[in-house]
């Protein structure tokens, strides 16, 4: 292979990576989406499944901000 096929290999690795973890971070921001809409139907106060729907919530807010920031930026070495 020549150095530009190579390098070409290496760049299509990179974005198929972050094009990954974009998607990963977009379906999490959906599932987000449904526990909000779930816990904004419950009416009244915060029952133990409302407590659990917030926990929930907060815990795949965290993942998700470890995601993006897992995301490398760095464009690859020539």
């Amino acid at each position: 292979m020549s150095a530009i096929t190579d390098w070409a290999a290496k760049e299509q690795a990179d974005l198929t990576a972050i094009s990954g973890q974009l998607t990963t971070i977009a379906a999490g921001i959906a599932k987000l989406d449904a526990m909000i809409t779930a816990l904004q139907a419950s009416p009244g106060t915060l029952s133990p499944s409302d407590q659990a729907a917030l926990d929930a919530i907060e815990a795949q807010s965290a993942a998700l901000a470890t995601a993006a920031k897992a995301i490398d930026l760095t464009p690859p070495a020539a």
